[in-house]
């Protein structure tokens, strides 16, 4: 989709938008009902780790009972567990287990992030990553900056880069006289995650938080032996961004 028009001012205030497209990636979701979404699957994993399934629904006291009945299930001899299940709408608590404990959540913090985008994402939500202009295209020649506004889509890829780059080509734009503008104000500032350490940075898995991502923040490092032993083994990054120099001392060792 592209759009034209005239003095039509962008949210983050630049002076007039000329120039506007947009490319979503559709994101469908299925909504639990009946009970809050995180709980759904802390049942699934309970059920799935050996544990008694409830014949019927259960009040309060008596989920907690069921539950440190599950905990002590010998599939679960090993695991350190611990639970804080809180009503949503006055946080009164439902259940806890070794709740004052402290744990590194990992990846179990998935099904907290999928549970909350599935109880406050519309079902036809689309990620949207879109383009603006602040001047007029003449000749072909935009005659100011162009910004790319990311959405916080967490998938897009260099080939994404190429599809919004056929979308500038396709409003007829052939050269940019002012800057390519990233716009990540729809996030805000904070870009590690609160406890976060110092060196968790390198680590791909935490890339740095952005509402414009590309190849989930991280780059790819491939290496493999040269031809012949004592060469240097061969380097390559995926993909290859020109603010990364490769101080390549290694040696391809023999048979």
């Amino acid at each position: 989709m592209v759009k034209h028009g005239r003095n039509n001012p962008s949210r983050t205030g630049r002076p007039g938008t000329h120039a506007e497209a947009s490319m979503r990636r559709h994101s469908p979701a299925v909504r639990p009902r009946g009970l809050p979404s995180a709980l759904v699957f802390l049942l699934i994993g309970l059920i799935a780790a050996g544990a008694r399934t409830p014949s019927g629904p259960l009040t309060p006291g008596e989920f907690e009972t069921w539950l440190r009945s599950v905990l002590s299930e010998p599939a679960l001899s090993r695991a350190f567990v611990g639970i804080h299940i809180v009503r949503a709408e006055d946080g009164a608590t439902i259940a806890a287990y070794n709740a004052g404990k402290l744990f590194h959540p990992a990846s179990n913090m998935k099904l907290l992030t999928t549970a909350a985008a599935l109880a406050l994402l519309p079902g036809d939500f689309s990620f949207r990553t879109e383009l603006f202009a602040d001047a007029r295209i003449e000749d072909s020649v935009l005659r100011g900056n162009l910004y790319v506004r990311g959405g916080g889509d967490p998938l897009a890829d260099t080939l994404d880069i190429d599809s919004l780059a056929a979308i500038v080509g396709g409003a007829g734009i052939r050269r940019i006289e002012g800057d390519l503008v990233g716009d990540v104000s729809i996030f805000d500032t904070v870009g590690w995650g609160k406890g976060w350490m110092w060196d968790d940075e390198p680590d791909p898995d935490e890339a740095f938080i952005s509402a414009l991502t590309f190849n989930r923040n991280a780059v790819t490092v491939t290496v493999a032996p040269a031809g012949r032993a004592g060469e240097p083994l061969a380097v390559t990054l995926a993909p290859e961004p020109a603010y990364f120099a490769i101080d390549n001392l290694s040696v391809t060792g023999g048979r």
